[in-house]
């Protein structure tokens, strides 16, 4: 009968559960089966709402994305007619349709602030019934949403925002970072070398390169030539190059403040960075001065840092000859010399310098391309014979008693200054060939040997190289504007000695870090300084030792030992473009002699009174600060100054004494 009873009940249990179709009924038939049961379908159905939470947001964001795009794209359109609109020759007809082209956009920048997805507006915040962009009668638009944005549950830990609000579109309070130049005069000019320049905006570096506007060629010498070369009368004074590798100043054109600005924005504009930052010009026709402005676009810090351009460059083949004038060149311009000069590529063909004697005409052979020209003639007078020669130029030194021949650049001058291929532009300057019969061997040094014995009847002559710009002057630093800080220059082997007693001690601060660091005495290298420093600002401190070019041996092939020594200085630059601020921290000045202090000292005060005057100190020193002391006055009021920079800014600041002050010994600690 149990079992009778028994099989009855699970007969009716199982009668149930197909009715049901529930395995358990109550809490009580299996608690721990049906907890676990409860949990997955609770996750299941979280998950459920997460997966739509994820649709929805992924859908809203497209939507915002879209109308952000149309919002920028119709921006750009307003750039652009802004700029178009700046042309003087536009008439009226032409403004008014750019002032209704610039409405419709400012419109369709509207419309698509004000986007609805399923009723709700995108960019209101989490007010998503109120439209948020509404334009005002006087043509400002303004934002009525909340700062807030929305928000939805995407994952058990994850709450993520799925709009914008209406202030992270169109900051009010946005941060504008810029950078503006000294004054400068109306009709500055910058003459100094190429560089290249690194322009920094938050985490992005762009390049800008920075030409130099020289043509070696200065047009104040001059030299005469013949075009019938039959008598003197046709003698004629032309301009030619001198192509001496050496940038004279008749020779510099310069850059204007305004080519500047174009060069940079042109750059910027090739990296697809114009949105980013861009380069102006305020001028005050009052005082005569302009100034430069750098300025970023996004609400993040810009920096600037320029460096030497050490590309090597072509430059054309050139020859000089020996002094014409001393003793062991007798006979270099005798009766029956010859000098033939060509080009190695052909593109100069083959022309002779022929002496004659005095009773044979000075003529001119198309046949053989030959010139003669009357023996015992000047270096000046041979000079003019091959300057005639196309693709040639020659001119007498100044005191004309040697030639310097060069041979022409062929081919179109490249179109962008700013893009010129090293390998490329050397292919326009051709290898000069001079050969020599008779006494004209002893022209030039080439062609004889230790004891001016002629031992050669030909030589050619290759293409140089531009001699390098190695101790450098910054276009922008010149400008006020650069913010690395740099060393001086140092000679490849200079070190830089903490003496016997003494310490160096920098502090360096940069983005809201400091560090300190020492050195006792002895001899430092400038790449062992700049190793110390790389390690102390590890991560937030960028430290380089800029090159001062290519070996100075190279430059034999100038054919001059007066040129520029190497040089090394350090750089040092924050991240993100921060300023780097360098401090001496004691009296051994060791930053200040190596031109990286960003501080201005005072003289040293004087308390020993070896002045006979009233004062309690000497020069400029500053004895102290005198904060106020009565009783029932806050220590937090502080002593007012003012510190005016360069380009005519000015900020107020005021120190405290709490800031100054250490509080265990009640004097100013020099630290702080």
């Amino acid at each position: 009968m149990d079992s009778l009873r028994a099989n009855q009940r699970t007969i009716q249990d199982l009668q149930l559960q197909i009715a049901s179709g529930n395995k358990y009924t109550k809490l009580s038939d299996n608690p721990s089966a049906i907890s676990r049961s409860l949990t997955v379908q609770s996750a299941m159905n979280a998950n459920s709402q997460y997966q739509s939470n994820t649709s929805n947001a992924l859908t809203m964001l497209k939507h915002a994305d879209s109308a952000l795009q149309n919002v920028l794209d119709a921006a750009k359109s307003i750039r652009n007619l802004i700029i178009e609109a700046g042309d003087a020759a536009l008439d009226s007809t032409q403004l008014k349709d750019i002032t209704q082209q610039i409405e419709a956009n400012k419109k369709i920048m509207l419309d698509n602030l004000n986007t609805k997805v399923a009723g709700q507006y995108l960019f209101g915040g989490t007010d998503t019934s109120t439209k948020p962009f509404i334009e005002k009668s006087d043509g400002s638009i303004e934002y009525q949403g909340t700062d807030d944005r929305l928000k939805y549950v995407l994952s058990e830990s994850l709450l993520g925002d799925i709009s914008f609000a209406g202030n992270d579109i169109v900051p009010e309070n946005e941060d504008t970072y810029f950078i503006c130049s000294h004054k400068v005069p109306l009709d500055w000019r910058w003459t100094g070398r190429e560089e290249k320049v690194q322009i920094t905006v938050g985490n992005r570096t762009l390049a800008v390169f920075i030409p130099e506007d020289w043509n070696d060629n200065d047009t104040s010498k001059t030299n005469k030539h013949s075009d019938e070369f039959s008598n003197e009368e046709n003698i004629q004074s032309l301009n030619f190059s001198d192509e001496n590798g050496y940038r004279d100043p008749n020779e510099l054109s310069g850059i204007s403040l305004e080519d500047l600005v174009s060069i940079i924005n042109s750059s910027l504009e090739e990296q697809g960075a114009d949105m980013l930052v861009n380069a102006y010009i305020e001028k005050d026709y009052d005082s005569g001065t302009q100034q430069l402005y750098l300025k970023s676009n996004t609400g993040e810090k810009v920096g600037i840092t320029g460096w030497p351009d050490t590309d090597y460059m072509p430059t054309a083949a050139t020859i000089v000859s020996r002094d014409l004038s001393d003793s062991d060149c007798d006979g270099w311009n005798e009766a029956g010399s010859k000098l033939t000069i060509s080009t190695l590529d052909g593109s100069v063909t083959a022309a002779t310098i022929e002496f004659v004697d005095e009773d044979e005409e000075e003529t001119f052979d198309k046949d053989t391309n030959t010139f003669k020209i009357h023996e015992g003639s000047t270096p000046e007078q041979l000079a003019g014979k091959i300057n005639a020669i196309e693709g040639i130029y020659a001119r007498h030194s100044a005191d004309g008693n040697s030639i310097i021949i060069t041979a022409q650049r062929i081919g179109d001058l490249p179109a962008d200054r700013l893009r010129v291929d090293e390998a490329q532009e050397a292919l326009h300057y051709p290898s000069l060939v001079i050969k020599a019969e008779g006494g004209a061997g002893k022209i030039f040094n080439e062609f004889v040997d230790e004891d001016g014995e002629v031992v050669k009847d030909s030589v050619i002559i290759h293409h140089g190289e531009r001699i390098l710009d190695q101790s450098h002057i910054d276009i922008f630093d010149y400008l006020g504007m650069e913010t690395a800080t740099k060393s001086r220059e140092f000679a490849p082997d200079e070190k830089l000695t903490v003496d016997d007693g003494t310490q160096l001690h920098w502090r360096v601060i940069s983005g809201g870090r400091s560090v300190d660091m020492k050195l006792n005495s002895g001899e430092y290298t400038i790449e062992q300084l700049a190793d110390r420093l790389r390690n102390a600002g590890s991560g937030w401190l960028e430290v380089t030792v800029e090159p001062g070019g290519h070996d100075v041996d190279d430059d034999w092939k100038r054919g001059t030992a007066d040129f520029e020594k190497e040089t090394k200085r350090i750089v040092m630059r924050g991240i993100n473009g921060e300023q780097v601020i360098f401090l001496d921290m004691n009296e051994y000045n060791y930053a200040d002699k190596m031109n990286l202090s960003t501080a201005l000292r005072t003289d040293a005060y004087d308390d020993k009174k070896t002045s006979d005057t009233d004062d309690d100190y000497l020069g400029m020193g500053m004895k102290c600060v005198n904060f106020p002391s009565a009783p029932c006055v806050d220590d937090n009021v502080g002593v007012p100054m003012r510190v005016q920079m360069n380009c005519g800014m000015y900020y107020d600041i005021n120190i405290k004494k709490a800031d100054v002050v250490d509080k265990q010994t009640g004097f100013v600690d020099r630290g702080l």
